[in-house]
């Protein structure tokens, strides 16, 4: 009797055909066994009741949600399906445990068809538990293979449902922290350009005036780019900026408590931050002594188990303060430029008033000397100057005199390794140096002009200037290149 029960159960789940057997002098025959509708819905594979069983061990008792989800994955992390599922039910933070079994079956057999590139659109609480899954590395190899699942995902889905955008770029960065992954991962989906452009001006001494420009510029609340003054004296306005953010930089650390950027932007704190926020996450791995350095002004740290982010403010408003700033500057150079029209209610200290006037006068000044250094050279008329000596010297020969010539002293040995003709460098060798030269021209025939110009043009390359100038008929050294053109040509 208890043979027949254990056949007529068999039939009944559809598990197996009926084994022929006798009983009462009746025959029985193989016949294939058909599941009526209503039990092939309530059908459920025998790995979904081993996978709920987890919860019941022993040591399942004790698992926090987290854990049992972490576990039940691992349990079912190459488990397919294929059943056809057309309900529709919301579950927030969705976990195994949550879904009855025509979810359960539903969900694996979409996760079935994911696995296989067919991603179609499905009740979003599904989508959640697949990114859940590749989080806690359920159906991943490496945590770099785990990045591009989560993100390729992503990129698929959001074009059925965009609501996991919000989630999915937050939980990305968090498994690149939390995995420790190299920063480029980041820059796909992060923006950290408020960070780059603190970071050029706090080293504001080693940038070029036009990336500090371009970096204040862009937090301020004025925009100077759009000023009429900044479009017609562009390279001015950068150089300027630039010195007075670095004389101001230098008063604030002499003279107050705070620095220029602590006043500005404030000073870099440090907040808890929740890892992998809104997720089913199972932290399996307690890190200690952990820092994860995104850029020297955004940090992440963990001593075990709580987490912080150290950054400046993420304020999303531009700074009013450099806004003044810039704008105390535009006003002051249309004064001395004599720039119309002027800005009007323009506020400041005289404190900065006097640091900006000062590095508009300092300015105006350099640039007043370079203007009277610089010796424009026409190349185009070198070669008819060279010309024209050639024809000189033709006429100042003369034939050799009676008397016994004087002997060849007065020009010294030297080793001649420039671009320089031997007579350009003995030229330049005795301005350098202080050495007579009047002689060796005379006696040659040679033009100072011509060596002048010669010298002039093979050292631009050099120099990107001139390194002598006429005065009448005299050569005269540019005093600042004399030690440079020393290295260069010995005594």
């Amino acid at each position: 009797m208890k043979e027949e029960l254990k056949k007529l159960i068999s039939i009944i789940l559809g598990d197996e055909k009926v084994a022929k057997t006798t009983a009462e002098g009746r025959t029985y025959e193989d016949e294939p066994i058909l599941m009526p509708a209503s039990k092939l819905k309530s059908y459920l594979p025998e790995k979904y009741r081993q996978m709920r069983q987890i919860a019941f061990r022993r040591e399942g008792v004790y698992y926090d949600t987290s854990r049992l989800f972490y576990e039940q994955g691992k349990f079912m992390e190459d488990f397919e399906d294929d059943y056809l599922f057309n309900e529709d039910f919301v579950r927030y933070f969705p976990t195994y445990r949550d879904l009855n079994d025509s979810q359960l079956r539903g969900y694996f057999s979409w996760r079935t068809k994911v696995r296989s590139g067919e991603i179609k659109n499905t009740v979003l609480s599904f989508a959640f538990l697949y990114i859940y899954e590749l989080l806690n590395g359920i159906g991943v190899g490496t945590p770099e293979e785990g990045f591009h699942k989560i993100r390729n995902f992503w990129q698929e889905y959001r074009r059925l449902d965009n609501s996991i955008d919000r989630y999915a770029q937050l939980w990305l960065k968090d498994y690149v922290i939390y995995n420790n992954l190299d920063k480029k991962y980041l820059e796909e989906f992060c923006d950290f350009s408020r960070d780059e452009k603190l970071l050029v001006i706090i080293n504001c001494e080693n940038e070029s005036p036009e990336s500090l420009f371009e970096a204040l510029n862009s937090l301020s609340s004025y925009n100077f780019e759009r000023s009429a003054f900044y479009k017609k004296y562009r390279e001015d306005v950068h150089i300027i900026t630039k010195k007075v953010f670095l004389k101001l930089k230098k008063h604030y650390e002499k003279n107050r408590k705070n620095s220029l950027i602590d006043n500005y932007f404030g000073k870099p704190f440090s907040l808890p931050y929740t890892m992998f926020g809104s997720a089913v996450f199972f932290f399996r791995e307690r890190k200690k002594d952990f820092v994860y350095e995104v850029n020297p002004v955004h940090i992440y740290r963990c001593n075990g188990t709580r987490w912080t982010s150290e950054r400046f403010f993420p304020s999303k408003n531009k700074n009013k303060k450099l806004g003044n700033l810039l704008k105390a500057i535009d006003f002051k150079m249309r004064g001395f430029y004599g720039f119309t029209p002027a800005l009007q209610n323009v506020e400041m200290t005289k404190i900065l008033s006097g640091i900006i006037s000062e590095s508009i006068e300092e300015y105006l000044q350099e640039k007043k000397e370079a203007e009277r250094r610089q010796v424009k050279v026409d190349t185009s008329i070198l070669q008819r100057i060279r010309d024209a000596s050639l024809e000189t010297q033709k006429k100042l020969i003369v034939e050799e005199e009676c008397e016994e010539e004087e002997p060849e002293d007065a020009e010294e040995e030297f080793s001649n390794e420039t671009s320089l003709t031997d007579d350009e460098y003995y030229f330049l060798r005795c301005l350098l140096y202080d050495l007579p030269y009047e002689e060796f021209v005379r006696k040659k025939a040679l033009m100072v002009s011509v060596l002048a110009d010669g010298i002039n043009e093979k050292m631009f390359d050099a120099f990107s200037d001139t390194v002598l100038v006429m005065n009448g008929d005299s050569a005269e050294l540019i005093e600042d290149y004399t030690e440079e053109l020393k290295e260069i040509v010995k005594k």
